[in-house]
């Protein structure tokens, strides 16, 4: 069966349409995410809510090892010698999104935000045990992943510099430290 020159011309435009569509799909740069995540900072339910373009806060809470900050020591501690000691923490983490374009022109995907970020990242670990919670205050450079099949898995990691100290009263004087984490997901919504 021939086709004539009008099925082909609407094939055409259908694929044409169908690859506009594709890219922009991949030009919508950011997009809001819901998550459950572990990783070296502790396991979660993180909240990645889109506020521009390339612009997300991610807002999480979970429960992880605690911090204790003295005498220009920072320590992560999940237990001692008699029990496991978990404590909850909250972390706002603003990302700027710096590549989406660049990649996006190379073929490569953005889906799920991955791309490379400058954030900055403020994290408070109350100890129902201590006096005073420890917070962790944070600028890094990073970079987010999506994998599996169902693109449903996100791999995270950064690496910074931070500011450590405890709130309150009789608080220890902070220290400024190395900050890198990572960390998997499982996109929820």
């Amino acid at each position: 069966m021939k086709k004539t020159t009008a099925q082909k011309n609407g094939l055409i435009i259908l694929l044409l349409l169908s690859m506009i569509s594709a890219i922009s799909a991949q030009n919508n740069m950011v997009r809001s995410l819901g998550k459950i995540e572990g990783g070296f900072g502790g396991f979660g339910f993180a909240y990645e809510a889109r506020v521009g373009k390339q612009v997300t806060i991610d807002l999480s809470t979970g429960l992880s090892g605690r911090y204790e900050i003295y005498n220009n020591t920072l320590e992560y501690v999940i237990a001692n010698g008699e029990s496991i000691l978990p404590a909850v923490y909250i972390s706002a983490n603003p990302r700027f999104y710096y590549n989406l374009n660049s990649r996006v022109r190379k073929g490569k995907r953005t889906e799920n935000n991955s791309g490379n970020y400058f954030g900055a990242r403020v994290k408070l670990v109350p100890h129902l045990k201590l006096p005073n919670p420890g917070a962790l205050v944070n600028v890094h450079w990073g970079l987010q992943r999506s994998f599996g099949k169902s693109h449903k898995w996100l791999f995270n990691t950064h690496g910074g510099m931070g500011y450590a100290g405890n709130i309150g009263k009789g608080g220890s004087k902070g220290m400024i430290y190395p900050s890198v984490d990572a960390k998997f997901a499982y996109i929820l919504f």
